[in-house]
Order: structure tokens, then C-alpha cells, then sequence
């Protein structure tokens, strides 16, 4: 099967089967158990040195003599021997160095190993700056520290790289990556019933505070709303299913429905392209009611480049206050605002079975 990468990377029959093999002993899925002094290997070891020193190195191991790991190493250091003197470019050489340094960064064990990858990566990549196989190093450098929650800096790296080989198989990654931090969000989560609506609070001390509509966001400067009525009965009848697990098509059509209200706030600027979290009162405009709540970083609520959030929530003066028990459920419906219990009130229970049917009980 063709890959993405260029031949040169791996020109001959013997870089097939070598690598054939490493996949074998690297992919840490084989059935035997394990020595008590199992060959471990360490981040201050050569594995993330230069090619050199790499060669160089003769790892020994008292009892563990059929360790993976240690059948990996001395394949690597077979590759790199076998293209050591290749015309220019040194692509198979190169390509069979970098891959060393991740399956070593992968592997190996110990505090200081991001801090010599990335030392390792960063040699490797002055090294071979007029190859486009510098980008994939790069690439590579920009996804530590990326793990690594500097997020400003990965992109900076990846952004040069994708600039000066945007065609490569690392530029396109690099590309990737961009993107990836770049990405915008917007999501919403907020109580599942809103005591604040017209008049609720006019003569009640202390006032009814309004719940709190918590934005969670990445990369966008604001955030739009819109309440939209809906029947609860009717959708229960039409979708038997929860508000929570609404369907792509459902969401649509919510959507597509007028809504009762709109509104928007302005967010901090995310500098650092990480998630941040934001609290904004929910509207007291609202009439009693069961809603839809959508949010979305597009004020027009558009599928493309964009994220719709959904919460359901009743706005009512109402609260409910239940426990199970006995296999029973039990408790009391009261005046949100008092606490006061209400005589006569009619409770409606039910739960969904193992084909998300709804059962009355």
C-alpha cells in the first residue's frame, strides 16, 4: 500500500524489512512476560544523543538479552549504519535518525526527556535545514510543546515550518497544527431550571438571583444566544428521547424555530489560544417555560466553521427536590423563592428503557 512519504526515505528492500521488525519490537504488545531486571531505558542514555554518539553505543543487558527494546536499538543503529555513507541527499539516513529520536522519546523513562528531545530535534533540524525532512522535525518539536501547554510558542514553530516547506509532508502537518490551535470553540452549561423571569422578582427580599450561564471558549471574541421556545409534552411525544441527546436533524430544526430571545456577550480575548471559562447571567426576560438555550461564536448559527451549544431549561418559580429510596422516589415540590411546599402539585415520572423508550411509572 503507498504511503505519504517519499520514497527516498526509504529507498530499498532492506529499510522495508527492517522496519517491518521494529514494528514488531516497538509496538509493546509482545505476549512474554517481562524479567524482574527487564532492560529499561533511560532518557540520559544515548537513545537521544546525536547519530554519532548513537552508533557509538554498545547497551548491555545482565539477564534481558531478548528485550524489545534492546532489539529496536541495535536495529536503528543497523539502519543508520547501512546509509551512513549515502550520496546527498542523506534522506534515508535522516529519515531513520528522526524516527529513532521519537521511538527514544516515546520509550524512554526519566524527568529530563522532553527537554533532550527537543534539543535533539532542534540539532537535527540546523542539521538538515535545506531538506524538507527539517519540517517533520519540527513538526515534532512544536507537538511537545504544545503537550506541554506552551501553546503560543507551538504555534510560532509550526507556523515557520509550514512557511518554509508548505508542500513537505511536515509543512502539511505543521499546517495541522495551526489550525488545530487556532481552532474556535464556544459551549454552554447552566442550571436546568431559571427561577428569573418578568415580575419574579419585583417585592421579593432579597431578590431571586438569576442563574449563571457558564461559557466555556477558545480563539472567538463573543458568544450569541437565543432561547427558543419549545412543547415539552409534544417533545416528548415526537422524540422519546432526553433534551441531552438531541440528533444533528433535531438540532436543526430547533434552530430553524423563532426564537423567544436573543442576546450576546463579549468575551476576554483567549492571547494564549487555551480554554477559558466565562460567567454571564442568564436573561429575567424570559416568560415561564420550557427552552431551548443555544449558543455559537457565529451570530447567524451557521454549521460551517462554527459550534452550536444546547442546554434545556424550564424557567419557572417552581423547584423540585427529590431522593430515591427503596427503589422509590420521593420528595417535594416548593416555591423557589420561600421554600415553601405547593398542595395539589401533579408529579409525572418516567424512564427510558434499554431501547430509549420512554415507560411511564
Amino acid at each position: 500500500q503507498k504511503g505519504t512519504m517519499p520514497d527516498s526515505y526509504r529507498p530499498t528492500l532492506y529499510d522495508f524489512i527492517a522496519h517491518q521488525a521494529l514494528e514488531f519490537y516497538t509496538s509493546g504488545e509482545q505476549a512474554a512476560a517481562k524479567p524482574e531486571d527487564a532492560f529499561e531505558l533511560s532518557a540520559d542514555s544515548p537513545v537521544l544523543d546525536s547519530a554519532e554518539k548513537y552508533l557509538a553505543w554498545r547497551p548491555v543487558a545482565s539477564a534481558d538479552i531478548g528485550s524489545p527494546v534492546l532489539k529496536a536499538i541495535r536495529l536503528y543503529q543497523d539502519l543508520l549504519r547501512f546509509h551512513k555513507n549515502d550520496p546527498a541527499p542523506p534522506l534515508a539516513f535522516a529519515n531513520a535518525d528522526l524516527e529513532r529520536l521519537t521511538w527514544g522519546w516515546n520509550t524512554a523513562f526519566g524527568e529530563g526527556k522532553n527537554t533532550r528531545y527537543k534539543a535533539a530535534l532542534e540539532a537535527f533540524t540546523r542539521t538538515y535545514a535545506d531538506y524538507d525532512i527539517s519540517a517533520l522535525a519540527m513538526e515534532r518539536e512544536a507537538r511537545v510543546v504544545q503537550q506541554e501547554g506552551d501553546l503560543v510558542t507551538a504555534r510560532k514553530l509550526a507556523l515557520r515550518c509550514a512557511q518554509l516547506f508548505p508542500q513537505s509532508p511536515g509543512g502539511k502537518l505543521c499546517r495541522n497544527l495551526v489550525t488545530e490551535i487556532e481552532a474556535k470553540s464556544a459551549s454552554i452549561t447552566t442550571e436546568r431550571v431559571w427561577n428569573c423571569f418578568p415580575g419574579r422578582s419585583a417585592g421579593v427580599t432579597p431578590p431571586v438571583p438569576c442563574p449563571i450561564l457558564t461559557v466555556r471558549y477558545r480563539n472567538v471574541e463573543a458568544v450569541y444566544f437565543r432561547a427558543i421556545p419549545s412543547d415539552w409534552a409534544l417533545f416528548l411525544d415526537k422524540h422519546h428521547n432526553r433534551p441531552e441527546n438531541l440528533n444533528d436533524q433535531e438540532r436543526r430544526e430547533i434552530l430553524a424555530r423563532k426564537p423567544a430571545l436573543e442576546w450576546s456577550a463579549k468575551l476576554p480575548p483567549t492571547s494564549d489560544y487555551k480554554e477559558k471559562t466565562f460567567a454571564t447571567p442568564a436573561p429575567d426576560s424570559l416568560k415561564p417555560g420550557f427552552y431551548f438555550i443555544a449558543s455559537s461564536h457565529d451570530p447567524k448559527f451557521g454549521e460551517g466553521n462554527n459550534i452550536v451549544s444546547m442546554a434545556a431549561v424550564w424557567v419557572s418559580d417552581l423547584a423540585l427536590v427529590t431522593r430515591t429510596r427503596g427503589g422509590m422516589i420521593e420528595g417535594f415540590v416548593l416555591k423557589a423563592d420561600s421554600g415553601e411546599p405547593v398542595t395539589g402539585a401533579e408529579v409525572s415520572v418516567w424512564h427510558l428503557d434499554n431501547q430509549a423508550n420512554r415507560i411511564a411509572d
